[in-house]
């Protein structure tokens, strides 16, 4: 029988993997069937909503820093093209001579 509702393919997931965890790690049945018991539906709410959490709080910092370092990109690539536009000095002699102030 094939699970329709979200709790029934996240049970199926978890089970798969518990199996193939079994098989590949050396845990035994009685292991799987120990952390089993303690997977109930009902503490799955609790977990969503932090893994909810968590989730929202990484996706609001990657944004900041995705924005961040585009600020700081454009900074770069702006600086960089003004300082190649800008005029580069040439040196030139200095022709000398004295004054005389007048009062």
């Amino acid at each position: 029988m094939i699970n329709t509702t979200w709790r029934g393919v996240a049970r199926d997931i978890c089970d798969n993997l518990k199996s193939i965890l079994a098989k590949t790690a050396g845990f035994g049945p009685e292991r799987s069937q120990r952390t089993r018991d303690f997977e109930t539906p009902d503490d799955w709410g609790r977990a969503e909503k932090m893994t909810d959490l968590v989730n929202l709080l990484m996706l609001i910092a990657a944004s900041l820093g995705s924005m961040a370092f585009g600020v700081l990109a454009a900074y770069g690539v702006l600086r960089a093209g003004f300082a190649l536009m800008r005029s580069q000095q040439q040196g030139a002699v200095v022709k000398a001579r004295t004054r005389v102030a007048r009062v």
